[in-house]
Order: C-alpha cells, then structure tokens, then sequence
C-alpha cells in the first residue's frame, strides 16, 4: 500500500486549519452584529378617520423581531382597523379608510386630520412612514393593478383583467429609478433615490432630498388579491432602523388580514 506524501500530508493539515479559521472568523463576525429576535415594543393606537368612525386602540405592548438596540427606538402604530406599522417611538400618526382600502401615516412632525380632507389635501413632506393596504376586490382595484403591472410579473393576469374590464391602460415595468430586490413573486423590497419618481411616492409621499426604502407585497386569494405597500423616509440619523422596520413588515404579511 503506498503511503501518503510528506507533501501532501502538509497540504491537508493546511487546508484543514484554513477551514477552521474561515468558520471560526464567521462565528466571530455574526455574534458582532445584534441580534434580532422577539422584543416587546410600545404600541400606540393611531386615530382613523373615514366611512366608518372607531375609536383609537388602547396603548399597550407588542412583540417585534428586532435588535435589541432598536427595540428602544421603535413602537408600534396601530389603526383602529388593525393595520400597523413600526415608526420611531414618539411620532405622530392617523389613518383613513375607504372603499378602495386602508392608509396609515406616521410623521415626524405633527398630522393635521383635518387636513386630509381639505383642498388641496395634506401631503407629507419630512421625515415620514406611510403603509397602505388596497383591495384588489374593491374600487381598489385599479390602485393594485398598476403596482402589480410594475413589479409583480407573477401576478399581471390580474392586471390584464382590470385593463380590459375598466379600458384602462397601466405601465409595464419597474420606475427607471428604483432599485428592486426580490424575496419572493410576491413580496419585493425597493428603494426609490432621493429626487426620483418611484414606488416610494407612488400615490404617497412626496420625492425629496431623501430617500425612500420600503417593500410592497401581494396577499391574499389570486382571484382577489390585496396589495400592501411601505414606504419609509427617515433622515440619516434614523435610516440604521429601515431594515427591522421591513423585516417587521414580511412578517406582517404572512398573517390574516385584519378587516376586509
């Protein structure tokens, strides 16, 4: 039988101790960062205003899977129709329904209610997280289509059948702009670049000197699908907080819809 080479035998001790430096390096450098896992937050119930009048949810606590750093930083904002959404805890928030679905905002600067339903109606300008659920079932519909026409090519039957219905036409394809990551057919993260026309003001905020990181998800039956849509614009300071504010967000959408 012939033995190994002294060569050889150096070369798979080296390559063994490599390995065990790359996985140990890795340990070291995933224990660094924090840790997201479930954490009570602040939940704060927001007023609603719209067809039908409910008063705001008490305040109380909700599990978040965030770092622990930013569990101190964040509440949750709550519609009295249950759609929510994590902000930065000390903000300003209110929601309006109607046929065609659900908008909560949640502002830096204090919201005039009134103001949303004036002429011309109030648009928010800073820093500002803004959360919509459309109905895909409902007058809605047209507001679903045109996202799923733009991101959701898993989903554009749908489309097809409200441009035809309704003799409307929607374009096709992502803002030239923004910057999409797929997670799924039916669950995409963007970031629309400050200035720019994208998802991120897409029949919400305004474009500005910042800029706009959110995530939009298809839920529901294929024959009556619901569209939810985030949009965050945080200033600098507070940007470090999007990704559990998404990552809260995925994980919303995997649950039963709270109203329809």
């Amino acid at each position: 039988m012939r033995r190994p080479s002294t060569i050889g035998l150096i070369g798979v001790r080296i390559a063994t101790v490599l390995l065990l430096f790359v996985f140990v390096t890795r340990g070291e450098t995933q224990s660094k960062r924090p840790s997201a896992r479930l954490l009570p937050v602040r939940s704060i119930g927001c007023e609603s205003s719209g067809q039908v009048e409910r008063e705001a949810p008490p305040e109380g606590t909700r599990l978040a899977a965030v770092s622990s750093p930013a569990s101190r930083q964040l509440a949750y904002y709550r519609s009295a129709w249950g759609l929510g959404v994590l902000a930065p805890l000390g903000w300003h928030c209110f929601s309006i329904i109607g046929s065609s679905g659900e908008t909560l905002y949640v502002s830096e600067s204090p919201i005039d209610s009134k103001a949303f339903f004036s002429r011309p109606a109030w648009e928010p300008s800073g820093p500002v997280i803004r959360i919509a659920r459309r109905f895909g079932g409902t007058s809605g519909r047209t507001l679903v289509a045109e996202v799923v026409a733009r991101v959701f090519p898993a989903y554009r039957s749908f489309a097809r059948e409200v441009t035809q219905y309704f003799d409307v036409k929607f374009p096709s394809g992502p803002y030239p702009a923004d910057k999409l990551t797929y997670k799924s057919k039916s669950f995409v993260r963007y970031t629309t670049p400050a200035g720019h026309e994208g998802l991120g003001t897409h029949h919400g905020l305004l474009k500005s000197d910042l800029a706009i990181e959110g995530a939009a998800a298809i839920v529901g039956p294929r024959s009556e699908i619901d569209l939810l849509l985030l949009a965050i614009k945080l200033p600098p300071t507070q940007r470090w907080l999007t990704p559990g504010i998404i990552h809260d967000f995925e994980q919303e959408t995997h649950r039963p819809a709270p109203f329809r």
